[in-house]
């Protein structure tokens, strides 16, 4: 028969060659299952990342933010100094003339 013994010789080849060809597909289909694994953990430890840098992003941001009131709140501050020490200024000056008005009146009272 066909496959018997008495096979000719090109069967003999087929089967190898199915078999070969078995082995290979079997090969790729191990290669490709290895291959969706590795791309799996690779996406996770990926995303795993790019979450830490958002949430490291995020913090940076915040202190930014944090940072710059302070530093305006210290600049506001700074101007209201500024104003206080005008408005300082201006009363000392106030106070100087009234004091001299008040030394040049007893100079007055004490010359009659």
């Amino acid at each position: 028969g066909p496959g018997g013994p008495g096979a000719s010789p090109g069967g003999g080849s087929k089967d190898s060659l199915l078999k070969g060809l078995t082995n290979q597909i079997h090969d790729l289909e191990l290669n490709v299952s290895l291959t969706t694994i590795w791309l799996t953990e690779f996406n996770q430890r990926n995303n795993q990342t790019l979450t830490d840098l958002k949430r490291r992003i995020t913090k940076v941001r915040d202190e930014s933010a944090a940072l710059a009131a302070a530093v305006r709140a210290m600049e506001e501050a700074e101007a209201r100094r500024g104003a206080d020490a005008s408005s300082l200024r201006a009363d000392l000056g106030a106070m100087d003339a009234q004091l001299s008005f008040l030394v040049e009146t007893i100079d007055r009272q004490n010359a009659l």
